[in-house]
């Protein structure tokens, strides 16, 4: 039976000012604190502020005073270089065209909040305020990132370095699938963190990035109008676009693991050192039909498909599984 393939596109639109659905998620918020009388005092950006004043206490370390905040952000990126080259120069690459990308309203605009971050813990006489709004740019004239002048120039430089990082980081989310902001929040306030380099080496790294599914792409995927999500690790972009063209071109309900998924104690089989299951037949010459654990599932590799990669440190040598629902 054909199945019609189509992206579903999930944008947090509730709320939202005038630009409406080019809107695809939240960007920066702050916090705006006041004294007894109802002055503000105070304006920071959340991720930082979670930081200093909550259970987190990851207080940022930034350079001084007299750092600007775009030094301040080439900063936490060169400490981030060591355990993770290419986020770090991916993230390079967006800072160096952040001005051209970024427009800032200095007349009466406003953002209405947008809530995709959940319930901080905030201190009395405190609120949240939307500083920035993140959006994919539909035309040339259209800039990606929104900023309220009025609070912008109330943040201190490291307050305008973390916005800045904030909005690397929730990019980088938007195109891993990420809902909502939870994990740029963390991150943001993880890397800006003053000991970030003594506490954390690649190892543990790794660790809170599969936490918040941070080293994955997940895609809202919809057949004959039923929703499936796609989760696919970060092991090689090729390999893995060569597995989603067979997998949607098989016309079936099929999901993409990467052989990483599919390695955990918990299922049935194990896909580097032991045959999936029962093959049943090749459709083509780079999948395979087999029966395991109850299930229906397509193999596919880029090299031999008949024989799996024994490692998974080679990122251009993944392995990729079409699971496919049963009926």
């Amino acid at each position: 039976m054909s199945m019609r393939w189509g992206v579903l596109i999930l944008g947090f639109l509730a709320g939202a000012p005038a630009f409406g659905a080019r809107i695809v998620g939240n960007g920066g918020v702050g916090v705006s604190c006041a004294d007894e009388a109802g002055r503000e005092q105070s304006v920071e950006v959340l991720d930082l502020y979670e930081a200093r004043h909550t259970d987190w206490q990851m207080p940022p370390g930034l350079g001084g005073d007299t750092v600007g905040y775009m030094e301040k952000v080439r900063l936490v990126l060169r400490r981030l270089a060591p355990l993770d080259p290419r986020r770090a120069a991916r993230y390079g690459a967006w800072l160096d065209a952040f001005d051209g990308e970024s427009f800032i309203f200095n007349d009466d605009h406003h953002f209405e909040l947008i809530n995709d971050y959940g319930s901080p813990l905030l201190q009395r006489r405190c609120h949240t305020v939307q500083i920035a709004v993140q959006r994919q740019p539909d035309v040339p004239e259209d800039r990606r990132y929104l900023i309220d002048g009025s609070l912008w120039k109330k943040l201190s430089e490291d307050d305008k370095a973390g916005l800045v990082l904030h909005e690397l980081i929730f990019r980088d989310a938007l195109e891993r699938g990420q809902e909502n902001s939870v994990a740029t929040h963390y991150f943001t306030a993880l890397f800006a963190w003053g000991e970030f380099t003594a506490r954390i080496d690649a190892a543990e790294l790794a660790k809170r990035y599969r936490r918040y599914d941070m080293d994955a792409y997940t895609a809202i995927v919809s057949v004959d109008g039923s929703y499936y999500k796609l989760l696919y690790f970060d092991d090689g972009a090729k390999a893995y676009l060569e597995a989603e063209r067979a997998c949607r071109a098989l016309g079936m309900d099929a999901s993409v693991l990467s052989d990483r998924a599919i390695t955990q104690p918990q299922q049935q089989f194990y896909l580097k050192v032991k045959p999936l299951g029962v093959k049943l037949l090749q459709p083509d010459g780079g999948t395979d039909l087999w029966l395991a654990g109850g299930r229906v599932l397509y193999r596919f590799s880029a090299f031999d498909p008949g024989i799996l990669p024994q490692t998974g440190t080679d990122p251009t040598a993944a392995a990729y599984i079409c699971q496919v629902r049963q009926h």
